[in-house]
């Protein structure tokens, strides 16, 4: 019965109530049955909202201020014959961005070099972020 509702959820109360009136038929009560049901039930119930919890917690939400910050630290861009660009500054502007940060960003980068280059940015749920090629 446990086993049921774990896999089944509140349809386990078919087989709380299947061996309760199994029990009622030689005089037993069935309350244990309904007793171990709506632990199991409440149980998993509980673990699923912690871990709905967690991982609401665990993600990352991006701003434009955090993404130019990432991009300034943590870029990797190459210029046409393969060697490092370092990037000076970025600013970065929401375009089609969800509350968690999620989206695209419009960012303005500017290099050591001089160059100053426009590139659409995309930002996942875990705060990775990839670049188109430039424009």
């Amino acid at each position: 019965m446990i086993v049921g509702t774990i896999f089944l959820g509140a349809f386990g109360a078919f087989f709380a109530a299947s061996k309760a009136r199994y029990a009622a038929s030689f005089g037993l009560s069935g309350r244990k049955y309904w007793i171990a049901f709506a632990a199991t039930l409440g149980t998993m119930m509980t673990l699923v909202t912690i871990g709905m919890l967690i991982d609401k917690s665990s993600r990352v939400v991006m701003t434009p201020a955090s993404l130019e910050n990432a991009i300034v630290t943590e870029s990797d861009f190459r210029d046409s014959d393969g060697t490092a660009a370092v990037v000076e500054a970025a600013s970065c502007a929401a375009a089609n961005v969800d509350d968690d940060g999620t989206g695209t960003y419009r960012c303005l980068i500017d290099f050591k070099d001089g160059d100053r280059v426009s590139y659409q940015v995309t930002v996942d749920s875990r705060g990775n972020w990839v670049t188109d090629n430039g424009d």
